[in-house]
């Protein structure tokens, strides 16, 4: 690491106000439209550009948004050219004016890159699936050539890629390279960093450091849906999974996920604090208690250490349905998440209230779409909602 750089990192982004956008569910999508659709409803760059004044509103400094790599998926998860965005979400063109009008009202922008896997469509898996003799074959981990390999979480439409194999490593960091310094984005969320080993994280984020020195990486360790009997062959941990699993509960697990990871990253979503918080929105601890265990957790984290705090995302129940649509309790989650100096992330429609109608499931498949809603149309948005009101005061933006 750079000497003084976990330092920098942490003065730039304490404070970070961090608002994560799902394009295809955001703003652009037409107005009529399924939402309970696994397909594109329309949402794009564009919709987000004519949103930025909104979300100024909010006291949002930084946009996350969801991957916009060409893909066959609306999440944007499932890539088939690392090196080019889903004309469904825009052209080059539009990215750079929403970094442009985002950088000029004083927003960073942070890309969503996922290295792990790519699409079973992807040219290179294609080739390498057909091809005996393909270059790309060792690309992918086969165990029974060619309808058996590894793939995240056992999903046969996400091949793995083999980071045994250097070439890999060179195709990763060169796309990653290519979109911060193409589109002077400020911050990379890395997906499911569980997935690949430390020492490609490593030379990846050294890689992304000389491209821009400020950069933040922001690491996804998630382990909400993990089986460890059935995916153990698919991750690569910074520690074993019997030290691991010791830990009693997963909120402890994930505290001790990004202990061993240290600097490897700049920051980490924190699903210790998404777990207090959770319980505490579902009544199941007092205020007190929940703001104990908060301040525990992040006082016994090194203290240049980087924990973006989230009440809910796209992986997870919305905390606006956790909680029962309880908006004095949801209140008092966000100024518990204002309470410590550290970085908020905001769920596209949780300043709204949004909420589902059923849980979500991880061992069911597809209920993931239950909390990827579409966001109200500007015209439909109650800016007087209790909730965004108390974004707003958490924020700065009401006195």
């Amino acid at each position: 690491m750079i000497p003084g750089r976990s330092e920098r990192t942490r003065a730039a982004w304490h404070d970070a106000v961090i608002y994560q956008i799902f394009i295809d569910r955001f703003a652009g999508y037409g107005q009529r439209c399924d939402p309970m659709e696994q397909d594109f409803l329309g949402g794009n760059l564009a919709g987000i550009r004519d949103n930025l004044s909104y979300l100024r509103m909010l006291g949002v400094t930084c946009i996350y948004i969801t991957p916009f790599f060409k893909g066959d998926a609306y999440h944007g998860y499932h890539a088939t050219d690392f090196f080019a965005i889903d004309p469904r979400f825009g052209t080059d063109r539009d990215l750079h004016a929403l970094v442009d009008d985002a950088h000029a009202l004083g927003m960073k922008v942070m890309m969503d890159f996922v290295p792990n896997h790519c699409s079973q469509h992807h040219p290179m898996f294609v080739d390498a699936q057909q091809n005996p003799l393909s270059k790309y074959r060792s690309w992918f981990r086969f165990v029974e050539y060619p309808h058996a390999y590894r793939c995240f979480m056992n999903l046969p439409v996400l091949p793995q890629f083999n980071f045994e194999n250097g070439e890999v490593w060179q195709y990763l960091i060169k796309a990653g390279s290519y979109w911060l310094e193409t589109f002077d984005l400020d911050a990379m969320r890395l997906d499911h960093v569980l997935g690949p080993p430390a020492s490609f994280w490593k030379s990846f984020r050294d890689a992304m450091v000389q491209v821009r020195p400020d950069v933040f990486l922001l690491a996804e360790a998630n382990l909400n849906g993990v089986d460890f009997r059935r995916h153990n062959a698919l991750l690569s941990l910074p520690m074993s999974v019997r030290e691991l699993r010791s830990h009693r509960n997963l909120s402890a697990q994930h505290h001790a996920l990004m202990l061993a990871y240290g600097d490897t990253f700049d920051g980490y979503l924190d699903f210790t604090f998404q777990s207090i918080i959770a319980d505490f929105a579902r009544g199941a601890m007092s205020r007190e208690t929940a703001q104990m265990k908060i301040r525990h957790h992040v006082g016994t984290l090194p203290p240049t250490s980087v924990v973006v705090t989230q009440l809910d995302n796209h992986d997870l129940d919305r905390i606006a349905w956790t909680a029962r649509d309880d908006y004095t309790r949801i209140a008092q989650a966000i100024e518990l998440q204002f309470s410590i100096d550290q970085p908020r992330l905001i769920y596209y429609g949780t300043e709204l209230g949004m909420t589902q109608h059923a849980g979500f499931q991880h061992e069911q498949g597809n209920t993931d779409i239950l909390a990827r809603q579409p966001m109200p149309q500007p015209a439909d948005r109650n800016l007087e909602h209790p909730l965004f009101t108390a974004y707003q005061k958490c924020t700065g933006v009401l006195a």
